[in-house]
């Protein structure tokens, strides 16, 4: 499905790009909108949110890990449908920030395609890794007919290009290896840190057996700080066990160091260029 390129509609309500953003294209049916919950209360005159759909709930723990919470809202009345029940309390551990509304052209999605369509929006969370999914339960699937998950299906597929089209990757696996061949090994070396990684499509990967500084200097970021706390038990003598995805090079170049780093300028190929020289002369 995504082997051509796909032509989408944003609009952007209010004209705010951090409003509240529609995401469509005009021959599926599949509709996704993305909602800051500051902005949530002034939607409900949106007509798709009236209606029934499915949603993910996205925030963050305590330990700054990102969070996802799937559930679903019916249009059993007036006023009612999926946003409505974004609204509503999902429990102390549901602290969402951005919400992101699936619903469907004719509001078509009833009973039995949301119990469908929850679940397994549930069990792509769980596989692709990427976030906590703050659901005590797996949600039931129903009891869909052939046709009905061949339809679903459809959808599904619409629906993943829809919300990764809006920022949100929770239902996309992380993948290490895709472009792994045609990057180089990257290399970090400072004080007594000897690490390796590279800059890959979804992330900088920081590999297993980097040897890391010990302590964590006053320069040291917060959220490297909760980084190691994080990642404890995958350090054994100041040396990581396990290869770890980070959002950005300085990210992974922090983690290593203890400190607050550049990661542009500090990791390198085997060559000694720099990953700034190296992504600059591409």
């Amino acid at each position: 499905m995504n082997a051509k390129g796909i032509n989408l509609s944003y609009y952007m309500m209010g004209g705010e790009v951090r409003g509240c953003i529609k995401c469509s294209r005009k021959v599926w049916s599949a509709v996704a909108y993305r909602i800051p919950r500051n902005v949530a209360a002034d939607c409900k005159k949106i007509e798709d949110l009236t209606h029934s759909g499915v949603y993910l709930l996205l925030g963050e723990d305590d330990n700054g890990k990102s969070t996802v919470y799937v559930g679903q809202g019916a249009d059993r009345k007036a006023g009612s449908g999926v946003l409505q029940r974004m609204l509503e309390s999902h429990g102390k551990a549901v602290d969402w920030t951005i919400g992101i509304a699936l619903t469907a052209k004719n509001n078509e999605l009833g009973p039995t395609e949301l119990c469908y369509l929850e679940n397994q929006l549930y069990r792509k969370a769980i596989a692709a890794n990427r976030a906590v999914v703050l659901n005590n339960n797996e949600p039931s699937s129903g009891k869909p007919s052939d046709e009905e998950i061949s339809d679903m299906s459809t959808y599904l597929e619409q629906a993943e290009v829809l919300v990764k089209a809006l920022g949100c990757e929770v239902l996309t696996p992380i993948d290490l290896k895709s472009d792994e061949k045609k990057e180089p090994l990257l290399y970090f070396k400072i004080y007594d840190c000897l690490a390796t990684g590279r800059y890959l499509r979804d992330g900088f990967v920081l590999y297993h057996n980097s040897q890391l500084r010990p302590n964590l200097l006053k320069s040291c970021p917060e959220c490297t700080r909760r980084d190691r706390e994080r990642y404890a038990d995958k350090i054994v003598a100041n040396v990581l066990q396990a290869d770890l995805l980070f959002n950005s090079p300085s990210a992974a170049a922090c983690f290593v160091c203890g400190s607050s780093m550049n990661g542009w300028v500090q990791w390198k190929t085997e060559k000694g260029m720099t990953l700034r020289e190296y992504e600059q002369s591409r």
